[in-house]
């Protein structure tokens, strides 16, 4: 029976890592839908992405989010919606130019674009 539950649990266990302090850095976007306010750090690099995902805007406290290593080329206008984000990773996409309305951005302490 114990063997059941931890097949049950093993999704959100690789979707989602713990960091300390009961914080977790989530890598499944949709194991991170389900649950939008515990949402603070999100990594979705390395997932092949060409476009900015629109349902990050879901995440109201998110803090860190790293989209590196995917193919996006472009930086949503609206990226100001999230305003608890300190760091922000954009390292190796495809983006040419940042949007000024990144400078909404007022708690962004770390911007990785390289």
């Amino acid at each position: 029976m114990r063997f059941l539950v931890f097949l049950f649990l093993l999704p959100f266990f690789t979707s989602a890592q713990e960091i300390g302090d009961g914080d977790f850095i989530y890598t499944s976007l949709e194991i991170a839908l389900e649950n939008k306010e515990y949402v603070y750090r999100l990594d979705l690099s390395k997932n092949k992405l060409t476009d900015f995902p629109d349902s990050i805007f879901a995440f109201k406290n998110l803090k860190y989010l790293n989209l590196s290593k995917n193919k996006i080329s472009l930086i949503p206008l609206n990226i100001n919606e999230l305003k608890n984000l300190e760091e922000l990773n954009f390292a190796k996409n495809k983006i040419t130019h940042l949007p000024h309305q990144m400078g909404g951005l007022s708690n962004l302490r770390i911007l990785i674009i390289k």
